[in-house]
């Protein structure tokens, strides 16, 4: 009997060709969103790796850092009088460019573990964010206009100096 399209072995995988060649580690199928454990779960989008058999999956996965998270927490620091440590920061250009939307108002951001040519967090993705010397509360439009998130930085600004000047934030178009 013929098996539903998403229960159809993945043979260009090199996971499911290992999967296949070793038989107590079971079978491996590749599954698209139409797959009833992704409908069910309400997945969207993508697919999963579904592994079959007796043999016990272990071992470590890293999970890295959420960039929309540590936007919202590079913002928040603007509210901090002491500096914070970020940990498992994510090497990418939103949040180069967040960190560009604070040193523009007085921040000082460091990376402890790191040399000082990378921008965001180094090889453990830490970054020290200082905001104890703000030295004032408009932001300026070249930061500003690179990242639509950087409209998360008003709210702490406006908190801690009660005062915020913010140009409409940019980014890249929704949707």
């Amino acid at each position: 009997r013929a098996q539903p399209a998403w229960r159809r072995p993945v043979r260009h995988h090199a996971v499911c060709a290992r999967v296949r060649r070793d038989a107590r580690l079971g079978t491996c199928a590749y599954a698209s969103s139409s797959a009833p454990a992704a409908r069910a779960s309400g997945a969207g989008g993508g697919g999963y790796l579904a592994v079959e058999g007796d043999a016990r999956l272990s071992g470590l996965v890293r999970v890295g850092g959420a960039k929309n998270a540590v936007l919202a927490l590079l913002a928040g620091t603007l509210a901090c009088s002491e500096p914070v440590t970020l940990t498992n920061v994510p090497d990418l250009r939103d949040v180069r460019s967040m960190i560009a939307v604070l040193e523009s108002v007085g921040a000082k951001v460091t990376r402890p573990n790191d040399s000082p040519d990378d921008r965001a967090g180094g090889v453990d993705g830490t970054l020290r964010v200082d905001c104890s010397r703000i030295t004032t509360s408009a932001f300026t439009i070249d930061t500003v206009s690179k990242l639509r998130a950087s409209f998360f930085a008003a709210g702490p600004m406006l908190a801690r100096t009660g005062r915020v000047e913010m140009p409409l934030p940019g980014g890249g178009a929704i949707g």
